[in-house]
């Protein structure tokens, strides 16, 4: 997967398709996998550009998620006090 993951920007097409041809698994199948396996220590070894790149990833995903919940209460808090 991590081999996978290093050549993808060299290779053309959907990723999709080429991770259920190559893997033989449902593309959510495969990113759930990948971000287990992006945890282990020894894929930070091996491929420490795809760990980061994914722990990148989770970052944002996570500031985002923090900055959408706190838009939401603000506005939940806003409406109660009848502005």
């Amino acid at each position: 997967m991590l081999d996978f993951e290093l050549s993808w920007p060299r290779r053309y097409g959907v990723k999709d398709d080429a991770i259920r041809e190559e893997f033989g698994m449902d593309p959510d199948i495969y990113y759930s996998l990948l971000i287990k396996l992006v945890d282990d220590p020894q894929a930070m070894a091996y491929a420490p550009t795809v760990v980061n790149r994914y722990w990148r990833f989770r970052e944002v995903r996570s500031h985002r998620r923090r900055c959408v919940l706190a838009w939401q209460q603000a506005t939940l808090l806003r409406s109660a006090g009848g502005e």
